[in-house]
């Protein structure tokens, strides 16, 4: 199990786009807010059958499903490049 505390973004600037890839540059100044946390865990389930998440923590709009929570959609790109079926 893991906590990871919130982060607040007081700066971002975008910068030029990458010459390999097109992608941009960014700076960013994060400030960690360690009052507020959520607690990420992941669990292999058995061999073949993927992986669970669990996520705790304040709820975020619109945040609860796999398709818009950013640690969802972390998991479903590691389970797809690994072929594995994630269990939400």
């Amino acid at each position: 199990m893991r906590l990871t505390p919130a982060k607040v973004n007081l700066h971002l600037t975008v910068g030029k786009s990458r010459p390999l890839d097109g992608r941009h540059f960014v700076q960013s100044l994060l400030v960690p807010f360690t009052r507020v946390q959520d607690c990420l865990e992941l669990t292999p389930n058995p061999p073949g059958t993927g992986v669970t998440l669990q996520l705790s923590g304040r709820p975020i709009p619109d945040g609860d499903s796999p398709e818009t929570n950013l640690a969802c959609r972390a998991v479903a790109a590691y389970c797809q490049a690994a072929r594995i079926p994630p269990d939400w």
